[in-house]
């Protein structure tokens, strides 16, 4: 194994916040996305991120990384993104009462 990765000896495949923004933008345009999910889903810069270093570290290596990883990663973060605003409301009511 070479000491130090570089051209001569390596490749890298780069993804970046523009691909899971214009990811996002296209399952926008699915009926089951807005149905799912609402009309207005954004994601901020930080979260694209989040999302990138999700699938960095978990992808399947055999498969690698695609438009279907990022677009089922894009699901996975705003499924836990619901779960987590669903919760904090459930906390507020409670706080409430």
């Amino acid at each position: 194994m070479p000491s130090a990765y570089d051209k001569t000896n390596s490749i890298s495949l780069k993804w970046c916040v523009d691909d899971v923004q214009n990811q996002l933008n296209e399952l926008k345009e699915s009926d089951w996305f807005e149905k799912k999910y609402g009309e207005n889903v954004k994601l901020t810069h930080d979260e694209c991120m989040e999302i990138l270093n999700a699938i960095l570290f978990g992808h399947d290596a055999s498969i690698g990384v695609n438009w279907d990883t990022i677009e089922y990663y894009i699901g996975e973060y705003l499924d836990e993104r619901e779960d987590e605003e669903d919760m904090i409301k459930l906390i507020k009511k409670r706080r409430i009462k």
